[in-house]
């Protein structure tokens, strides 16, 4: 009989510890999803992760603005012309706030000040500034941009910018 009642004292403290370990490995676990794990809040979906915006790959590890960091060299045509559009360097970096999906462009058409640009996730990008906005696609290296610029919101010109990456 007594050993009986030390039997069932080990075999539930046990069961308690396992019980216990069992909690505190799988909390400290990430759900898998198929072979990844998804990173920067991606979901799983029929074991694929399905990403949030600004974020692509197969754990939704890689910010949209990842491939478009970089030094480029620029040309533009605009009509009617603008001073010292010539060929120039411009760089592109990850905007301050929505980084995932906003780059900054620096030496924007030359006109030495930068342009924030919004991406869609599919090559897309969209300009917004005080002084100009238009819209454009990335591909291979190559930004294109259509945009139009304006002083004190009357319209100035109309330009198409290539920037090849370096």
């Amino acid at each position: 009989m007594k050993n009986t009642h030390i039997r069932r004292i080990l075999v539930t403290s046990i069961f308690i510890v396992s019980s216990f370990a069992a909690v505190l490995y799988t909390s400290g676990c990430k759900k898998k999803c198929g072979s990844v794990t998804c990173q920067n809040s991606g979901t799983c979906v029929n074991d694929t992760c399905s990403c949030p915006s600004g974020y692509t790959g197969t754990a939704c590890e890689t910010m949209w603005s990842t491939q478009y960091l970089g030094s480029y060299t620029c040309t533009q045509s605009c009509t009617p012309p603008l001073t010292g559009s010539g060929s120039w360097q411009s760089t592109i970096t990850t905007a301050s706030s929505n980084g995932a999906y906003t780059i900054s462009i620096s030496n924007f058409g030359n006109l030495q000040a930068s342009a924030t640009a919004y991406l869609d996730g599919n090559g897309g990008v969209t300009v917004a500034g005080v002084n100009v906005a238009g819209n454009g696609t990335f591909a291979d290296g190559v930004l294109t941009i259509h945009y139009t610029t304006s002083t004190n919101n009357v319209p100035g010109s109309t330009c198409n910018l290539t920037m090849t990456k370096q």
